[in-house]
């Protein structure tokens, strides 16, 4: 729910989580790195070694926001944050947006020409957005996605798109491959096969039978038979909860995702389930 302007956006952002390191010395040293990923209810900060160590995480929630000034405006408070400034300290820091306005382009068929009628084909007017693209190279495709030009001037290095490298790590297992994301209010739903990428899209819902109604439309609609596929799940999504309990009830192969393999965990981030933030995860892995 969209919450009124009136209320103070630093008063509406609460930290849930804050996983520290082994040790505080393993915050020290050159090379540090931290992720920042920015979604419509909240941001995720990972902070990495050069040694690919990863040694402290925090996620931050607020109201999950259409409006993309309010959506700037909780982004701002965060980012001039103490907690924020604390986290970030002494490491370079990169940004990704993750967001449901992005679209996959075949590389084959991209074009700088086509890129912001392809984008307005599927959601409308662009000209409070900066459209930008990037490779998905084991997939050969490219995303076209967007930042609102608000939050774009609130950063200081170029915003990359968390769906690309979280799709990049899904390419290349054998056989048909269905991934799908679970957010507060949508979900991503990607099927690959080998390198080849055979959709991504995604969907609004309510109710846990929407989820469920979307991915049966598009296995159909792929001419996939759900008998034949690996569903992986990840995001805000638990073993026997609803929306668990209504994919078990017709597809066999249910898994969750797991961390990065290229990676290595403090204590703190190994005992917390490892499904729950997967883009982000993802990006520390470039």
């Amino acid at each position: 729910m969209e919450t009124g302007n009136n209320i103070s956006a630093s008063s509406l952002i609460k930290q849930d989580i804050h996983l520290v390191p082994d040790s505080p010395q393993h915050l020290s040293g050159s090379g540090q790195c931290c992720f920042v990923n920015i979604a419509r209810n909240g941001v995720q900060i990972l902070r990495r070694s050069a040694e690919f160590e990863v040694n402290e995480f925090s996620s931050f929630k607020f109201p999950h926001s259409l409006d993309n000034l309010r959506w700037s405006e909780y982004a701002n408070e965060l980012i001039n944050s103490a907690a924020f400034i604390s986290i970030t300290e002494n490491a370079n820091v990169s940004f990704s947006i993750e967001d449901r306005k992005s679209t996959l382009v075949p590389e084959a068929l991209f074009t700088n020409e086509t890129v912001q009628p392809n984008f307005e084909f599927l959601f409308g007017d662009s000209s409070n957005l900066e459209l930008k693209t990037s490779k998905i190279e084991p997939l050969g495709a490219v995303a076209i996605y967007s930042v609102p030009k608000e939050l774009n001037a609130l950063l200081e290095s170029p915003v990359k798109c968390s769906l690309v490298n979280w799709l990049s790590l899904a390419a290349g297992n054998e056989g048909t491959q269905v991934r799908c994301h679970i957010s507060e209010t949508e979900f991503a739903l990607v099927i690959t096969n080998g390198r080849k990428l055979l959709f991504s899209n995604w969907f609004s819902y309510q109710k846990a039978d929407d989820v469920l109604y979307f991915l049966m439309a598009t296995l159909e609609t792929q001419k996939i038979l759900h008998s034949e596929i690996e569903l992986t799940l990840s995001g805000e999504v638990n073993k026997g909860d609803e929306i668990h309990s209504a994919v078990t009830k017709f597809i066999s192969k249910v898994s969750f995702v797991s961390r990065p393999k290229n990676l290595d965990y403090s204590y703190a981030i190994k005992s917390t389930p490892e499904h729950l933030f997967p883009f982000i995860f993802a990006n520390a892995c470039a």
